[in-house]
């Protein structure tokens, strides 16, 4: 089973053209990071980005009753590849499922905003307010509110920003709140390229 929630969550990542922008003010990094709802954590990520941005890929972690669901989720020419191995805790039974969905599909816009260049037409658009600095893990955060940035009414974001990298994001929309937040930075990482590549021999079903 892959949740479509956390889908769109992994959707922002992947190789992007080296003629694009840095999307990140640090080389290489490394970070861990939790999903919590209504204080029940959801998913842990690990996420490794390389090149100021330009190449990143996720590990998850989903936690079942029953189930521990890992997923690895990188883009390449447009489409989000997703493998997810799903494995029982009551016996040993495995599912393994390769997956491509196109990321234009799926991305929440607000979260393709390059925090590093945002401009006042960015602002306005996703109704973006900087509210000042806030500390973070050790780091003097940017922090910034969006409300109803997809469009959604009712819902609002807060994230804390250091060198273009969510460290924290807060999502409330009809009385939940969801938070994503860092709990551990590596920086300067140095990190193995298989991180960055899709396995050979896997066939990825296009999912619609």
């Amino acid at each position: 089973m892959i949740i479509p929630a956390l889908i769109c969550r992994l959707v922002f990542i992947g190789c992007f053209d080296k003629a694009e922008p840095k999307r990140y003010g640090i080389e290489s990094v490394v970070l861990k990071k939790k999903h919590t709802s209504m204080n029940r954590e959801l998913s842990e990520e690990t996420i490794y980005i390389a090149d100021y941005g330009r190449t990143e890929s996720r590990e998850t972690v989903i936690e079942h009753e029953e189930l521990t669901n890992t997923m690895f989720g990188i883009i390449k020419d447009s489409f989000l590849y997703i493998i997810s191995d799903i494995r029982s805790k009551t016996d040993t039974s495995i599912i393994k499922k390769a997956i491509k969905i196109n990321r234009l599909k799926m991305i929440p816009e607000w979260r393709d905003v390059n925090f590093l260049d945002l401009t006042n037409e960015l602002k306005k658009k996703y109704q973006i307010e900087e509210k000042g600095i806030e500390q973070f893990l050790g780091k003097e955060c940017k922090r910034y509110d969006l409300s109803n940035p997809s469009q959604v009414d009712g819902m609002k974001v807060t994230v804390l920003v250091w060198q273009g990298l969510l460290l924290k994001t807060t999502t409330t929309y009809f009385g939940n709140t969801t938070v994503e937040e860092v709990t551990e930075i590596q920086e300067d990482a140095v990190i193995a390229r298989e991180k960055f590549e899709l396995p050979e021999g896997v066939h990825f079903e296009e999912w619609r």
